[in-house]
């Protein structure tokens, strides 16, 4: 009997999160958890960018578990509230595609924004941003933040374990 209320409870918890347009893959009952979530403009030069990072990071030697918006979440639910949920409780860190396009993107400035909330000053080191565009204005908000610089094509050999270890990384200095 206690297995069959385990399992309605699982369930509905599922549905629950389901509806509240969040992708659920449950792991042993417990809502999967994700090492970043990205954040980009949906234009094809980033999409693709985004596409050639998951292929790279998801696989191995890497191995992470990325949160990519428009292909994990599910439609129906309050994008913001929704992503704002994912960043803060189920995401180590915020991975953030800078491009020319960055600054066209309401969501973008959202999720940075949102993330930066969490840790005023820095205090954990949540946000990662990607540069992938030469020349390009990186906003105030993470001028702070060191770069993953995918433009300088010689550090390119180095770029996916730079990034990967930054994803992996402790969130806070005392755990270093």
């Amino acid at each position: 009997m206690k297995n069959i209320r385990r399992e309605v409870d699982v369930v509905r918890d599922y549905l629950n999160q389901y509806t509240a347009g969040i992708v659920c893959n449950f792991i042993h009952g417990q809502p999967q958890k994700f090492d970043c979530f990205v954040c980009f403009n949906y234009n094809k030069f980033d999409h693709d960018f985004v596409k050639e990072m998951s292929c790279t990071l998801e696989n191995k030697p890497y191995n992470l578990v990325m949160f990519i918006p428009g292909r994990d979440d599910l439609p129906g639910g309050s994008r913001y509230t929704m992503d704002a949920k994912l960043i803060k409780h189920r995401c180590r860190r915020l991975v953030v595609i800078v491009s020319r396009n960055f600054h066209n993107s309401a969501a973008c400035d959202f999720h940075v924004k949102f993330c930066h909330a969490l840790s005023p000053g820095a205090r954990s080191k949540k946000i990662v941003p990607v540069l992938i565009e030469p020349d390009v204005l990186v906003p105030d908000i993470l001028n702070h933040v060191g770069l993953c610089d995918y433009t300088k094509e010689d550090m390119r050999d180095w770029f996916w374990d730079r990034l990967s270890n930054a994803i992996k990384a402790p969130l806070h200095p005392e755990e270093c």
